[in-house]
């Protein structure tokens, strides 16, 4: 693993992640001057819209260095062979990721906010934030992932095969259609996550495993990396 590239694409997606929020606060407010919501003079204006123009102009530069960066690294040529990946959509996620410790897909699962909690009444659900509790996943790259699920979906990817035939399976369960679009996207990047952690942890030479659901509990239905784009491994 080429560490060093690694957190160079850590920091450059940290810094634009910054940028753009910045950028957002200042368009928004640009936005609610010209549509009357608030009101500046001239020379406030003016300043406001070239603070904003500015920092799209950093936001571009944060992003040809994270392309540049990316290039780097052979997950990120990996992923993005898949349609609906991009370095800007992808480098995020794998910066946020230490494939050392994830050394199984379930713990790459849990630390993307898609594991499987208990709640009081002894419901399976999905991993939630608790009003005064630690986060039991990383926010942001749960974030980071919706931001690429979004990706998938808009570009047709064979990902997105996966949510309409789970959102439909829920739909014919009677389930409300927000609560199965949710529960779709769930199950789309849960197997978008699979195939990132096998194929990133054969292009390392560590071990890989099927989930848990397929070595133990006998499901023989297991979609390969290759089916949805990705460089076929020598495994």
């Amino acid at each position: 693993m080429d560490k060093t590239a690694l957190s160079g694409l850590r920091a450059l997606c940290d810094a634009r992640s910054t940028i753009q929020k910045t950028r957002i606060q200042f368009g928004n407010r640009v936005a609610a001057i010209e549509s009357g919501r608030d009101t500046a003079d001239a020379h406030t204006m003016d300043a406001l819209k070239n603070a904003k123009d500015k920092f799209e102009m950093v936001e571009g530069e944060l992003d040809e260095a994270i392309r540049e960066k990316a290039g780097e690294l052979e997950i990120v040529q990996a992923a993005i062979c898949v349609k609906g990946v991009g370095a800007l959509s992808v480098g995020p996620i794998i910066g946020m990721i230490d494939i050392n410790i994830a050394d199984t897909v379930s713990s790459l699962w849990k630390y993307a906010g898609y594991a499987v909690e208990v709640n009081d009444k002894g419901d399976s659900i999905g991993q939630r934030l608790h009003r005064g509790q630690k986060s039991s996943y990383n926010v942001a790259l749960k974030t980071a992932c919706f931001r690429l699920a979004t990706s998938l979906m808009r570009s047709g990817s064979p990902y997105k095969g996966i949510y309409d035939e789970s959102k439909e399976e829920y739909l014919n369960r009677g389930w409300a259609k927000a609560h199965a679009h949710a529960a779709s996207i769930r199950k789309m990047m849960k197997v978008f996550l699979q195939h990132l952690w096998i194929t990133w942890r054969v292009l390392e030479g560590l071990p890989i495993s099927k989930p848990f659901v397929h070595d133990v509990m006998g499901h023989t239905h297991y979609i390969t990396p290759e089916q949805m784009g990705w460089p076929p491994l020598n495994v």
